[in-house]
């Protein structure tokens, strides 16, 4: 496997940063106009939204040119605890 340059890292980052947002604004448009919305939907925007704030520091932790340790990977541990206990909650 091939490291991946800094520029490139950040760019993946943005992008799941962008399809975070997207599942996001999906699941209130799918809540608002779909009565019967299921609830693992809902748990996917919720962890989405968890995703955000981790995502979002990820990317500027790079724009920064800092190096990424794996200690900081720990930010995103709710979020991906409720995707894998959604159908369960």
């Amino acid at each position: 496997m091939s490291k991946m340059r800094s520029s490139n890292k950040q760019d993946l980052i943005l992008g799941i940063l962008l399809l975070a947002f997207s599942i996001r604004m999906l699941k209130s448009v799918l809540y608002v106009f779909e009565a019967a919305t299921p609830l693992w939907v809902m748990n996917i925007g919720f962890a989405a939204h968890l995703f955000i704030g981790p995502l979002l520091l990820y990317y500027l932790w790079g724009y920064k040119n800092e190096r990424y340790t794996p200690l900081l990977w720990l930010h995103a541990l709710p979020g991906i605890a409720v995707v894998f206990l959604a159908p369960f909650l």
